[in-house]
């Protein structure tokens, strides 16, 4: 992603590049590192697996956008980085 930002080509954007790497990815990352790496005994609650697919969602949600030119618009995924 870095390479298509500095080439000016990413179609991400400066929300959605923001919230990748600063809100979402380190939350999920976090989670992995704290539950799994450390065999942590404590089982998830039921609250805590909702908020660990909320992340997920929030992470796949930043690589969408929103088509206009339908009626309805309709929200689709990027096709790569570079374009719709």
């Amino acid at each position: 992603m870095q390479l298509f930002q500095k080439a000016g080509i990413c179609v991400l954007s400066a929300q959605q590049v923001n919230d990748l790497t600063s809100r979402h990815a380190p939350t999920i990352i976090v989670n992995f590192v704290s539950h799994y790496e450390t065999s942590a005994g404590t089982p998830f609650s039921a609250y805590t697996l909702i908020g660990v697919l909320q992340s997920v969602d929030d992470l796949a949600n930043c690589f969408t956008y929103t088509d206009t030119a339908q009626t309805p618009p309709v929200t689709k995924f990027y096709r790569r980085l570079d374009q719709r």
